[in-house]
């Protein structure tokens, strides 16, 4: 399936199982503005002071929430992986109905496989700022795959 970056939460439409095993793998590269990013927010595009003006204003970006968050100037809810995660990483929830949600967990790039703490729907999105959607374009990949129990089976001779 398709991810839009200019989603503030893309419900995939796939229901994750309490108890199961699922791997998420993430591909493709999606922008914010005009930075290139991969899904787990690293930026790709090929000048090196793009690249480096990126993690200049990601980590800039990081230490200003922290800092809001410690003097209690910015909100506890709804922000918290800005300062956690890669701007412009892929990040998933599972939501319950429409308000019950789940801890948010990184997808980011390749595989990842995740155990979900509670059955709902797979919403996902990019790690951004929640008014700055609008600036984003593109769409990355996401396979989403779950895992059978494997058994080891025992051969006699």
């Amino acid at each position: 399936m398709t991810v839009p970056a200019d989603s503030d939460g893309y419900d995939t439409g796939i229901v994750l199982e309490e108890g199961s095993t699922y791997e998420l793998e993430a591909r493709g590269t999606w922008k914010d503005d005009w930075i290139v990013c991969r899904p787990d927010g690293v930026p790709v595009n090929h000048a090196w002071t793009q690249r480096l003006k990126a993690r200049i204003f990601q980590r800039g970006v990081r230490t200003i929430f922290r800092l809001l968050r410690h003097i209690r100037l910015w909100p506890r809810s709804g922000v918290e992986s800005l300062a956690k995660y890669r701007l412009f990483a892929l990040l998933g929830e599972v939501r319950q109905g429409n308000e019950a949600r789940s801890e948010t967990f990184l997808i980011g790039f390749g595989g990842r496989r995740f155990k979900p703490p509670a059955t709902g729907n797979l919403v996902v999105r990019a790690n951004d700022y929640p008014s700055m959607y609008g600036n984003n374009s593109g769409e990355i990949t996401l396979y989403v795959r779950k895992i059978t129990e494997e058994r080891e089976i025992e051969v006699r001779h």
